[in-house]
Formats: C-alpha cells, sequence, structure tokens
C-alpha cells in the first residue's frame, strides 16, 4: 500500500490521503462497532463467526477496489527471494542511508508504545473496577480519535513537512501511559474519564502512516519496498522482544515502572528526530 501510494500520489498530497482515508475508515468502524459489534460482543457470549465474517468481507471488498488502479509498471528485476538475501538487503539499507538508521531508530523506540496496548485494559479494569462491557466504547473512542486527530496531523504533514510532525506526535504519544496513570489514580472519577486514553491512542496508527511517509521520501522508487520493509522489522523488534519484558516489569513492580519506562524511549526517540533533516528542504547523501 505504501509503495502503490508513493507512485500514484504526490509528496504534498499524502497527508491529504491519509485524512480522508483515516476519517472515512472511522465512520465505518464506529458505525460497525455501534450498530453490530455491541450485538456480537457481549460479557456471556461473542459471535466469533460474525465479527471475522464482516472483517473479511471489507477486506475483501477493498482488494476489489484495488483492481481499478491505473499503474506504471515498474522496471523488471528479479530480486532473490531467500531470506539470507532479503536480510542482507535489509541491513545494506541501515547501513548505507544515515538518515534512515536514524528513521529506524526511531520507529523501533516508537514501537515500545504497541506493548502497552493490553496493559491499558488491565490498567483500568484492576485499579477502576471496570469490566468487559467497556471494551466497546473504548473501541469507539480509539476510531474516533483516528479520525479527528488525522485532520490536524494530515494538513500539517502536507504543509510542515513529515519531519515536524513526528517530532510532536512522539511527545504526544509519550503522554498516553502518563494521562492513564493520573487518571486511574482519580478513583471513581477515572471511570468517565479513561475514554480519554484511547482517544489519545488514535495517534498510534496515524503515526505509523507519517514514519512510512517519511520513509518514502527518503528512498528512490525502485528502493522504497525495502525501505518499507526494512522499517517494519524495527516496527515489529520492540513488541516482539520487549513485550513480554514489559508484561514482567507489570507483574514484579508495577505499571509505574513498566509506564515510565515506555515513556523515557519514547521521548528519546523524539530527540532522535531532532538530527533528522527534512527530504523536502535539502539533498541528502548515504554515509
Amino acid at each position: 500500500l505504501g509503495t502503490l501510494q508513493a507512485k500514484l500520489v504526490i509528496v504534498t498530497r499524502r497527508g491529504r490521503l491519509m485524512l480522508i482515508a483515516n476519517a472515512f475508515g472511522s465512520v465505518v468502524s464506529i458505525a460497525c462497532a455501534w450498530l453490530l459489534l455491541r450485538n456480537w460482543f457481549r460479557t456471556d457470549s461473542i459471535n466469533f463467526v460474525a465479527i471475522f465474517l464482516t472483517s473479511g468481507t471489507f477486506f475483501v471488498v477493498a482488494g476489489l477496489i484495488a483492481m481499478f488502479f491505473k499503474e506504471q509498471p515498474d522496471q523488471r528485476f528479479s530480486p532473490s527471494l531467500k531470506a539470507r538475501n532479503l536480510l542482507h538487503q535489509a541491513w545494506s539499507t541501515v547501513k548505507q542511508d544515515r538518515q534512515f538508521r536514524l528513521l529506524a531508530c526511531v520507529t523501533g523506540l516508537f514501537g515500545m508504545t504497541l506493548t502497552l496496548f493490553p496493559h491499558y485494559q488491565a490498567l483500568a479494569m484492576q485499579r477502576l473496577d471496570l469490566d468487559w462491557s467497556y471494551l466497546i466504547p473504548w473501541l469507539i473512542a480509539q476510531n474516533l480519535g483516528v479520525g479527528i486527530l488525522s485532520f490536524p496531523v494530515g494538513s500539517l504533514a502536507d504543509r510542515l513537512g513529515n519531519l515536524w510532525v513526528l517530532r510532536v506526535l512522539m511527545v504526544l504519544i509519550a503522554a498516553i501511559p502518563v494521562v492513564a496513570l493520573v487518571v486511574t489514580s482519580m478513583g471513581d472519577r477515572g471511570q468517565q474519564w479513561f475514554i480519554i486514553v484511547f482517544v489519545m491512542l488514535g495517534l498510534t496508527p496515524i503515526t505509523m502512516r507519517i514514519l512510512n511517509n517519511y520513509a518514502l521520501e527518503l528512498a528512490t522508487a525502485k528502493d522504497q519496498p525495502i525501505y518499507l520493509s526494512t522499517l517494519g522489522l524495527f516496527l515489529a523488534a520492540g513488541p516482539v522482544m520487549a513485550g513480554p519484558l514489559i508484561g514482567a516489569i507489570i507483574d514484579g513492580l508495577s505499571f509505574e515502572w513498566a509506564f515510565g519506562i515506555v515513556v523515557g524511549l519514547l521521548l528519546t526517540g523524539c530527540l532522535v528526530t531532532w538530527k533528522m533533516i527534512d527530504p523536502r528542504e535539502r539533498v541528502i547523501t548515504a554515509t
């Protein structure tokens, strides 16, 4: 999807694309959650067949729509599909491009926020005495956050560049665990305010798109697939390697310790962005 976007949409319109797509997707998601999911997801029974079938149907529809794209063919070449060669390509990309190394570092640190996703629910249930019935409102709130927050982020990304927006997003993402801890310390009042956490979590998929858009600006058309796939490796590294550790820290110490560590790593990622340059403003040379 990222490489297709790079071929069909100019750089200064990709924020608008994200804005429109996320707004439309949020409306559909919220409507489905309110009209369908709350009937299929109950504390006493869950209709997995209906949930999975509906999700799969939307994927099929998206695939059918993709058949109408008009795309110029790429230059034909035959890359090796062996895992060893693919990993070598990824390593070479990181090694040769300093700006991409910095982006990969930021992406890896950002990925740490994904390790906290299941623990926000656990935090609310343990400290605010909430139950599974709140999952549907939280899901709606998160999708609402994606739709609403995409408007300023997409517009600013087109006007000011992805790098400037990324710096702001990293600070806001780092604030989410802090907000969660503050709200859960409010006692009964926190039951109503905890939904703010899930609205803010809507920033997560938005930030992923901004990271990808920045990578697309760094790469030539031929290298865009390897740039995006390598970035995906770094995004997954945090949850895969640190996910169990974060859970162990919560069990052994407290939510505050685990959340504090992740906040520190996210702020470190924000600091790294200040060493990065905007591809739209200067020529980037590989070092």
